[in-house]
Parts: structure tokens; sequence; C-alpha cells
């Protein structure tokens, strides 16, 4: 499952609300609201985009099982 803890903590640390934050990753807000939400049926473009910001993993967006 997608965990949203690194997402929300970038955010945190950086001072950006979620529209500044989909404007630097090139998302839409409906994509980050699911992503939030938890849902992993993401589009591997939109991780990397993504993991590129934040500069970590694509295996450090998915909780611990």
């Amino acid at each position: 499952m997608l965990n949203p803890t690194k997402i929300l903590e970038f955010m945190a640390e950086n001072a950006l609300s979620k529209t500044q934050f989909c404007k630097l990753c090139g998302i839409s807000a409906g994509t980050l609201n699911k992503m939030l939400g938890g849902n992993s049926k993401i589009q591997i473009s939109i991780i990397v985009k993504i993991v590129k910001l934040l500069d970590i993993s694509v295996c450090d967006l998915w909780a611990d099982a």
C-alpha cells in the first residue's frame, strides 16, 4: 500500500501547500489526493516525478508489510 508519509513530511519541511507540491511535480491535485488517500493505482510516470523531487527511492513510497 502506498505510504503518503514521505510526501507529507516533504511538504511540511518545505512549507508547501498541495497546490505548490503539485506544480513542482507536474501532477494534478486529484492525483495527489488519490495518493494521500492510499490509492496505489498510480502511473509509474507520476511516481517517478515524485521520487525525483523527494530524492528518495520508489520503495520508500510504500508502507512496510
